[in-house]
Protein backbone atom coordinates (compact mmCIF):
# COMPACT_ATOMS: atom_id res chain seq x y z
CA UNK A 1 0.00 0.00 0.00
CA UNK A 2 1.32 3.38 -0.86
CA UNK A 3 1.85 6.01 1.90
CA UNK A 4 -0.07 9.50 1.51
CA UNK A 5 0.93 13.15 2.39
CA UNK A 6 -1.59 12.36 4.82
CA UNK A 7 -0.31 9.28 6.09
CA UNK A 8 3.01 10.73 6.76
CA UNK A 9 1.50 13.55 8.52
CA UNK A 10 -0.04 11.00 10.79
CA UNK A 11 2.83 9.18 11.52
CA UNK A 12 4.57 12.53 12.85
CA UNK A 13 1.41 14.23 14.49
CA UNK A 14 0.94 11.05 16.57
CA UNK A 15 4.61 10.35 17.61
CA UNK A 16 4.53 14.17 18.62
CA UNK A 17 1.19 13.79 20.29
CA UNK A 18 2.92 10.81 22.66
CA UNK A 19 5.25 13.08 23.70
CA UNK A 20 2.24 15.14 25.03
CA UNK A 21 1.46 13.33 28.35
CA UNK A 22 5.30 13.43 29.45
CA UNK A 23 4.97 17.68 29.47
CA UNK A 24 4.54 19.01 33.14
CA UNK A 25 1.96 22.05 32.16
CA UNK A 26 0.39 22.54 36.17
CA UNK A 27 -3.18 21.98 35.27
CA UNK A 28 -4.75 18.40 34.03
CA UNK A 29 -4.11 17.81 30.28
CA UNK A 30 -7.39 17.16 28.08
CA UNK A 31 -7.65 14.94 25.33
CA UNK A 32 -5.59 15.39 22.57
CA UNK A 33 -5.58 12.70 19.57
CA UNK A 34 -6.99 12.91 16.09
CA UNK A 35 -10.34 11.07 15.18
CA UNK A 36 -10.38 7.66 13.17
CA UNK A 37 -11.53 8.72 9.51
CA UNK A 38 -15.51 7.97 9.00
CA UNK A 39 -16.96 8.13 5.40
CA UNK A 40 -20.63 8.96 6.06
CA UNK A 41 -20.00 12.41 5.73
CA UNK A 42 -16.69 12.33 3.32
CA UNK A 43 -18.49 13.58 -0.16
CA UNK A 44 -20.76 16.12 1.01
CA UNK A 45 -17.42 18.10 2.72
CA UNK A 46 -15.40 20.57 -0.13
CA UNK A 47 -13.77 18.67 -2.53
CA UNK A 48 -10.30 19.98 -0.92
CA UNK A 49 -11.23 18.61 1.74
CA UNK A 50 -11.70 15.10 0.66
CA UNK A 51 -8.36 13.56 0.98
CA UNK A 52 -7.88 15.00 4.47
CA UNK A 53 -11.18 13.53 5.62
CA UNK A 54 -10.41 10.22 4.12
CA UNK A 55 -7.06 9.99 6.78
CA UNK A 56 -9.14 11.18 9.64
CA UNK A 57 -12.07 12.40 10.91
CA UNK A 58 -10.78 15.87 13.11
CA UNK A 59 -9.01 16.45 15.53
CA UNK A 60 -8.88 18.19 18.94
CA UNK A 61 -6.00 19.37 20.93
CA UNK A 62 -6.88 21.61 23.80
CA UNK A 63 -3.34 21.30 25.41
CA UNK A 64 -1.68 22.61 22.32
CA UNK A 65 -0.80 26.13 22.61
CA UNK A 66 -4.10 27.80 23.14
CA UNK A 67 -5.84 24.88 21.60
CA UNK A 68 -6.51 23.70 17.81
CA UNK A 69 -9.52 21.77 16.41
CA UNK A 70 -10.45 20.31 13.28
CA UNK A 71 -14.27 19.58 12.81
CA UNK A 72 -15.52 16.41 12.24
CA UNK A 73 -16.60 16.19 8.69
CA UNK A 74 -20.08 16.19 10.06
CA UNK A 75 -19.55 19.11 12.14
CA UNK A 76 -18.15 20.59 8.63
CA UNK A 77 -21.58 19.73 6.45
CA UNK A 78 -23.57 21.50 8.77
CA UNK A 79 -21.12 25.03 9.34
CA UNK A 80 -23.22 27.01 7.62
CA UNK A 81 -26.67 25.89 9.58
CA UNK A 82 -24.49 26.29 13.07
CA UNK A 83 -23.99 29.88 12.11
CA UNK A 84 -20.65 30.41 10.70
CA UNK A 85 -19.43 33.03 7.86
CA UNK A 86 -19.55 31.26 4.51
CA UNK A 87 -17.75 34.68 3.15
CA UNK A 88 -15.44 37.29 4.10
CA UNK A 89 -15.84 40.77 3.33
CA UNK A 90 -14.41 44.27 3.92
CA UNK A 91 -10.84 44.79 2.68
CA UNK A 92 -10.60 40.87 1.12
CA UNK A 93 -13.58 39.28 -0.32
CA UNK A 94 -13.82 35.55 -0.35
CA UNK A 95 -16.17 32.34 -0.02
CA UNK A 96 -14.87 30.78 2.83
CA UNK A 97 -16.03 27.12 4.60
CA UNK A 98 -15.22 27.12 8.15
CA UNK A 99 -13.45 23.52 8.99
CA UNK A 100 -11.98 24.13 12.21
CA UNK A 101 -11.08 26.80 14.89
CA UNK A 102 -8.17 27.87 17.89
CA UNK A 103 -8.83 27.46 21.34
CA UNK A 104 -9.35 31.35 21.63
CA UNK A 105 -12.70 31.44 19.31
CA UNK A 106 -10.37 32.10 16.15
CA UNK A 107 -11.74 30.48 12.52
CA UNK A 108 -9.74 28.22 9.78
CA UNK A 109 -11.76 28.60 6.65
CA UNK A 110 -10.89 26.90 2.84
CA UNK A 111 -11.19 29.22 0.43
CA UNK A 112 -13.38 28.53 -1.63
CA UNK A 113 -11.86 30.07 -4.98
CA UNK A 114 -8.00 29.47 -4.14
CA UNK A 115 -8.52 26.65 -1.53
CA UNK A 116 -6.08 27.80 0.33
CA UNK A 117 -6.76 27.92 4.55
CA UNK A 118 -7.43 31.12 6.08
CA UNK A 119 -7.38 32.10 9.94
CA UNK A 120 -10.10 34.77 11.33
CA UNK A 121 -9.10 35.91 14.27
CA UNK A 122 -11.79 36.06 16.85
CA UNK A 123 -11.95 39.96 17.62
CA UNK A 124 -13.60 39.98 14.02
CA UNK A 125 -17.41 39.77 13.88
CA UNK A 126 -19.81 37.51 11.85
CA UNK A 127 -23.50 37.79 11.48
CA UNK A 128 -25.67 36.26 8.85
CA UNK A 129 -22.83 33.80 7.38
CA UNK A 130 -20.80 36.85 6.69
CA UNK A 131 -17.30 37.98 8.60
CA UNK A 132 -16.73 41.25 8.13
CA UNK A 133 -13.27 42.37 7.73
CA UNK A 134 -11.04 45.64 7.98
CA UNK A 135 -7.88 47.33 8.41
CA UNK A 136 -7.56 46.22 12.33
CA UNK A 137 -9.67 43.06 11.48
CA UNK A 138 -7.65 41.37 9.16
CA UNK A 139 -8.28 37.57 7.47
CA UNK A 140 -4.98 35.93 7.51
CA UNK A 141 -3.94 33.45 4.81
CA UNK A 142 -2.12 30.54 6.28
CA UNK A 143 -1.47 28.58 4.21
CA UNK A 144 -1.61 27.43 0.72
CA UNK A 145 -3.65 24.33 0.92
CA UNK A 146 -4.95 21.90 3.13
CA UNK A 147 -1.87 19.82 3.04
CA UNK A 148 0.35 23.18 3.66
CA UNK A 149 -2.15 23.77 6.56
CA UNK A 150 -2.17 20.44 8.61
CA UNK A 151 2.18 20.45 8.15
CA UNK A 152 2.26 23.92 10.02
CA UNK A 153 -0.21 22.63 12.12
CA UNK A 154 2.27 19.92 12.94
CA UNK A 155 5.20 22.24 12.84
CA UNK A 156 3.10 23.93 15.45
CA UNK A 157 2.72 20.73 17.77
CA UNK A 158 6.50 20.04 17.90
CA UNK A 159 7.41 23.00 18.75
CA UNK A 160 4.97 22.72 21.75
CA UNK A 161 5.82 19.46 22.97
CA UNK A 162 9.87 20.24 22.22
CA UNK A 163 9.59 23.29 24.17
CA UNK A 164 10.21 26.26 21.89
CA UNK A 165 9.95 28.95 23.32
CA UNK A 166 10.51 31.60 20.44
CA UNK A 167 7.83 29.62 18.10
CA UNK A 168 5.35 31.91 16.81
CA UNK A 169 1.96 30.05 15.98
CA UNK A 170 -0.23 30.84 12.98
CA UNK A 171 -2.54 32.47 14.84
CA UNK A 172 -0.66 34.80 16.82
CA UNK A 173 -0.94 38.39 17.08
CA UNK A 174 2.47 38.91 16.68
CA UNK A 175 2.51 37.16 13.56
CA UNK A 176 -0.50 39.43 12.16
CA UNK A 177 1.85 42.69 13.45
CA UNK A 178 4.28 41.67 11.37
CA UNK A 179 2.32 41.38 8.43
CA UNK A 180 0.82 44.52 8.94
CA UNK A 181 4.01 46.24 9.31
CA UNK A 182 5.82 44.32 6.27
CA UNK A 183 2.42 45.13 4.27
CA UNK A 184 3.30 49.52 5.83
CA UNK A 185 6.74 49.14 4.34
CA UNK A 186 5.68 48.51 0.83
CA UNK A 187 3.89 51.59 0.97
CA UNK A 188 5.58 54.76 -0.64
CA UNK A 189 5.49 57.77 1.52
CA UNK A 190 2.27 59.87 0.52
CA UNK A 191 0.57 56.92 -0.79
CA UNK A 192 -3.05 55.55 0.89
CA UNK A 193 -2.29 52.14 2.61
Amino acid sequence: MKTTTYDEWLVAVREDLALLPTLDLGRRMGVNKVMEPSSSDLHRVPVPLWDMYRAFDGLSLPDVYNGYFIDSAARVVSAAERGMPIKVVGVSELSIHVFGSDGGDGLFALGLADSAVYYLPSWGGYHDGVFVEDELTRVRRVADSVQGFLWRLQGEIRAFVQGDVGHVCMNDWEEHLDWQLAQAATVAPGQPS
